[in-house]
């Protein structure tokens, strides 16, 4: 037993030291986490994680999407996690040429399924569990400033359709907004899960500062779902990498948290009716701050596609492209339209004052 539990811290300090940054708060576990190296003895195989769509692996990070249009990529865990508590510690970076317009963000999933492909950051919609987003694309503004994300969490029982209009606002059980887009220093997310209630937090230094997103009690989530990331691009783009990913035990309840969680018990039971039991092992997942669906208010949504010129512009209005770059593009195009006219109005003529008189003369009696 002795030389097990040696072994155990052995092995402990050796993901931290792989996995570097803030250390995950209690036991990792191997088949649940992501390390370098990804791949397995020069293969194409990661142990535990399967990678689709854009993702492609290369020996310092994960790239889910590059800096290009309409990109999407996910890693999805192949091993459902079995315990009901846990913690999830992700080293991430997103970053791009863009200045001013960028996007769209990624998602953190702990969902029922796996493996497809979808219009929600990467991933399917109508989907049975926790979603976590950081949306660097705001839907409701016409940029946000400042490398600025919105980070919400749904917990959606497969009914809720993503609202891509409110960036899921009225959808979402908590958020906040942070910067998170080309940082200079290690750019880290922990996501807490532990006696039913889901605490975010950020850390942007790489030491042990973590700024709290949002603490959120009264959310029951099943075991047996799987862990996944996801991320997407539309008309806008960004990388979005993954580092490392570390599922743990979740650390002990401070003081402050303990009393938090109370309070905020005792307010959803005077409003929510339904609630689980606190040790109630759930099969569906329940959030009682969830918001309901609503109708969507306003214009239907319809999904834009630029030119290439046309996005080029709006980029350059943004500062993203130069002007140089910009006017000679439109100085090539006003060039080919030119000739297009001068051929046209040249065969024309040719057609009318050539070869319908050399006709009418051969046809002649």
């Amino acid at each position: 037993m002795r030389v097990l539990a040696v072994l155990v811290v052995m092995g402990t300090a050796l993901l931290a030291g792989v996995l570097a940054g803030p250390e995950p708060s209690g036991t990792v576990r191997r088949q649940h986490s992501i390390m370098k190296p990804y791949l397995m003895g020069g293969s194409m195989v990661m142990p535990y994680w399967d990678f689709i769509g854009n993702a492609v692996v290369s020996d310092d990070f994960i790239r889910l999407t590059p800096d290009r249009q309409s990109k999407r990529g996910a890693i999805w865990n192949t091993r459902p996690i079995g315990v009901k508590e846990w913690e999830i510690t992700l080293h991430f970076k997103i970053h791009g040429q863009g200045k001013a317009l960028y996007g769209d963000g990624f998602a953190l999933w702990y969902t029922q399924q796996r493996n497809t492909l979808g219009n929600v950051f990467g991933s399917r919609d109508r989907w049975t569990g926790l979603g976590i987003f950081v949306d660097t694309y705001s839907n409701l503004e016409l940029q946000r400033s400042g490398g600025g994300a919105y980070v919400s969490a749904i917990v959606n029982d497969g009914k809720i359709e993503y609202d891509h209009d409110q960036d899921g606002t009225h959808q979402e059980i908590a958020s906040c907004q942070l910067n998170l887009r080309n940082l200079e220093q290690e750019t880290y997310m922990r996501v807490i899960y532990r006696k039913n209630t889901l605490k975010v937090l950020f850390n942007t230094n790489g030491n042990d500062d973590w700024r709290t997103c949002f603490f959120v009690a009264d959310v029951f989530l099943p075991r047996g779902y799987f862990l996944g990331v996801s991320a997407a691009t539309g008309d806008l783009a960004d990388n979005h990498d993954v580092i490392s990913l570390a599922l743990s035990d979740p650390p002990a309840f401070t003081r402050e948290e303990r009393e938090q969680m109370q309070q905020m018990q005792e307010q959803d039971r005077k409003t929510v009716k339904d609630i689980p039991d606190a040790d109630a092992d759930v099969t569906k997942p329940f959030a009682a701050s969830k918001q309901a669906p609503r109708e969507h208010v306003g214009p239907k949504r319809k999904k834009v596609s630029f030119s290439k010129t046309a996005f080029k512009k709006i980029r350059h209005q943004a500062g993203d492209v130069d002007q140089g770059d910009s006017a000679m593009g439109g100085w090539w195009m006003y060039a080919v339209l030119a000739i297009m006219v001068v051929g046209g109005v040249a065969g024309i003529y040719y057609k009318t004052q050539v070869v319908d008189k050399r006709n009418a003369q051969r046809f002649a009696f």
